[in-house]
């Protein structure tokens, strides 16, 4: 039997608002890098560290920006270690 990560449920509620931010920001043509960065480390936040579920802020990234994250791993630098991150205050209490 191979071992596994046993990762705690994502925060829902707190992924579908980052979805929704990232998704508004990008509509209205102002997806900064440091905008999207940002929200890949709230994202890792929301998702407990799993990376598998990181997709959703991914599709809103320029070119070269995953492949910056990508550079940055390698490096052992991985952007939700570098940004300080916390659950919105308008966002009701967790049960996760």
């Amino acid at each position: 039997m191979k071992p596994y990560i046993a990762f705690k449920s994502a925060d829902w509620e707190w992924v579908d608002d980052i979805g929704r931010r990232a998704q508004e920001l990008d509509a209205a043509g102002k997806m900064t890098r440091e905008a999207w960065r940002a929200f890949m480390a709230e994202a890792f936040a929301a998702v407990n560290g799993n990376q598998d579920l990181l997709g959703f802020v991914g599709r809103y990234a320029r070119n070269g920006w995953l492949g910056e994250v990508r550079a940055e791993e390698k490096r052992g630098i991985f952007i939700p270690d570098t940004i300080p991150v916390a659950r919105p205050a308008h966002l009701p209490k967790s049960a996760a």
